[in-house]
């Protein structure tokens, strides 16, 4: 800053006790004149009079400034409520995905009044006239006084903070594309993306690396923070969930230095390849409780979004410099291996206040549930159900072992004829010797369902070991639920409410169903056509024109030469029974001059065999 000399901080102190004192209005001319006395600029003169000045400059008193301003209250706001939300719809509809408004206050205010949808402007209630319109402040400061001001609906909402109970008790896992680095050419080395190509919005870019991509997923334990994350090619898919998870349960191979094991109770994901049915298959037989998050919710899993960040300032901002040592997934995985052990030892966690490895290694041992290795863990997602069909004993067909025959009358919805989801399960059954079980899947969560089934116990002759015995007793299956459906069905047509009276009821001659609706009228599907025929509507004849014919296009006639046409001619003629000769030729040359149409031919080969054609005089040999 450039110091005033002594007469120029004169000029200045007595400006600027003039300046307190000038009338409102006035202050800029009375800083010009001073600021040509002192021979500086107006910007230069207010700078050396701030040390001098008495009146400080209040603080601004509005949403913008963060207080809210004394007003009147909302049912006293000359903007009616119900003009203030059609504003505020309207610019609300214009954000986009990226919270960017595209509608702004004074567009929104401008088109709505010149459409007349809003007044926004006093009334007199005596005379009805209207006043001076609301300025853009006005509205903007009464919508926010309605508390519908798009800045306050725009803010984040309210969340409830949850609990877990134990370490292993809730993982959360997300899947990613990690931008910063690819492995190009099938794995040559780690490269750096640069952002103003590889640009999300410019497709071509991104399917040109697409098979380069890597993908990162992240685990967290939701209770104690431990984070674990692995790399794996191309795209997200239910097949890499599901090696991840693998990798992340099974017991690792040095127990003592990386004991992290073990099937959550519960598995947190977004919707997409990360809750697909090979991932839904594999919790359900692991006994692991699936939740699925609903879309643009990242706060149900908050803790795997912010691992997420861990990861990339953590581990990734580090390959820029190490690059040369990675040239497969297999190097990539085996560094992020050794820097996530590195960071859940000694990195502390600010709620519980240990590092997330001491916290984990609280785990009880109820509440740790070994798994099998990795390879077995792997095979129960690539195991598919079988769908065989339900044969007329409510029995099925499935090979397993020394049991070739299963009953599935105790599963719902299991009709005759129907296909029926059947796997077999390792980690059910007694002492974990397996069971095979149905499947079935809830339409409204997706949920599926595990129903273990009885094996079919053959005896000697080839019979079921447990069905009657003939002349000792009887025996039918419960009915299924749609043998239950066509019963009640059938009951509800004949209007009676046992099998016997519906037996009954349809014995009779005269038995119409559904005859008791309509106070005994009967079920009549012409009714409407019946109506419609009592009470004709007349429609009156509409007006036309006439069409024209000659509006069509001319089609061009073909025209033949004399010798071309001749030709067609004595062939039409000669064929039909006729003469030709030169008179002929001559006749049709007189006749047609420039050519024959082509159409004309056929004309003219009938008017040549009828009487009045020209006659042919006989050739006459004479000897030379």
């Amino acid at each position: 800053m450039i110091m005033p000399t002594p007469e120029q901080t004169r000029i200045a102190i007595a400006t600027a006790a003039a300046l307190d004192r000038a009338a409102r209005g006035t202050g800029t001319a009375l800083v010009g004149v001073a600021a040509a006395q002192a021979g500086c600029s107006v910007q230069t003169l207010y700078t050396w009079m701030r040390p001098y000045r008495t009146t400080a400059r209040k603080r601004r008193c509005d949403y913008v400034a963060g207080t809210v301003p004394a007003a009147a209250p909302a049912d006293e706001l000359i903007l009616s409520r119900a003009e203030a939300d059609l504003i505020a719809a309207a610019m609300v509809e214009s954000t986009r995905a990226n919270a960017k408004q595209i509608l702004s206050l004074k567009r929104a205010v401008a088109t709505l009044r010149r459409d007349g949808h809003i007044v926004a402007a006093p009334v007199d209630p005596t005379t009805g006239e209207l006043g001076q319109p609301l300025s853009d402040s006005a509205i903007s400061r009464a919508l926010y006084r309605y508390g519908c001001h798009p800045a306050q609906l725009t803010r984040p909402t309210a969340h409830q903070p949850k609990r877990s109970l134990h370490p292993n008790h809730e993982w959360q896992v997300d899947a990613s594309v990690c931008v910063v680095y690819y492995l190009p050419g099938g794995g040559t080395g780690i490269v750096e993306t640069d952002q103003a190509v590889h640009y999300k919005n410019k497709p071509d870019n991104v399917a040109a690396i697409e098979r380069f991509r890597v993908i990162r997923y992240v685990l967290t334990d939701h209770t104690t923070g431990y984070v674990r994350w692995r790399y794996y090619p191309h795209a997200e898919s239910g097949a890499h969930t599901v090696a991840f998870l693998a990798w992340a349960m099974a017991p690792k191979p040095d127990v003592l230095t990386d004991p992290f094991q073990g099937a959550p109770t519960q598995l947190v994901v977004d919707p997409g390849a990360t809750a697909s049915g090979t991932v839904q298959r594999f919790c359900d037989r692991l006994q692991v409780e699936l939740i699925v998050t609903r879309r643009k919710n990242p706060r149900a899993k908050g803790s795997v979004e912010n691992a997420n960040n861990l990861v990339e300032t953590y581990f990734e901002s580090g390959l820029r410099y190490q690059r040369q040592r990675v040239t497969d997934f297999g190097d990539l995985n085996r560094l992020a291996a050794q820097a996530q052990a590195e960071f859940n030892a000694t990195q502390i966690h600010t709620r519980h206040g240990r590092t997330r490895m001491a916290a984990w290694l609280t785990i009880a041992p109820g509440q740790l549930r070994l798994t099998q290795d990795e390879r077995a863990l792997r095979a129960l997602a690539t195991e598919s159900p079988a769908k065989p069909k339900v044969r007329g004993d409510l029995t099925i067909a499935y090979k397993r072992g020394d049991i070739a025959h299963w009953k599935v009358d105790r599963v719902p919805g299991a009709n005759v004829g129907d296909t029926l989801a059947v796997l077999w399960s390792p980690l059910l059954g007694a002492d974990g010797q397996g069971q095979a079980v149905a499947v079935t899947t809830d339409p409204a969560t997706g949920r599926e369902t595990y129903h273990p089934l009885e094996p079919v116990r053959l005896d000697d002759w080839g019979f079921q070991a447990d069905a009657p015995v003939s002349g000792e007793r009887y025996a039918r299956h419960a009915d299924t639920a749609v043998e239950r459906t066509a019963k009640r069905l059938t009951r509800l047509a004949s209007g009676t409410t046992t099998e016997g009276a519906d037996e009954t009821a349809r014995r009779h001659a005269d038995f119409r169903p559904l005859a008791h609706l309509d106070e005994g009228r009967g079920f009549n599907p012409f009714r409407a056509a019946e109506e419609a025929a009592a009470n004709p509507v007349s429609y009156l004849p509409r007006r036309g024109v006439e069409h024209r014919a000659d509006a069509a296009p001319a089609v061009a006639e073909r025209v033949l030469d004399l010798v071309a046409a001749a030709q067609a001619l004595r062939a039409a003629v000669v064929g039909a029974g006729g003469d030709w000769g030169p008179e002929r030729f001559a006749w049709l040359a007189a006749r047609y001059p420039d050519g024959v149409p082509e159409g004309a031919v056929r004309v003219l080969a009938e008017e040549l065999l009828t009487a009045a054609a020209p006659v042919v005089q006989p050739v006459r040999l004479r000897a030379v």
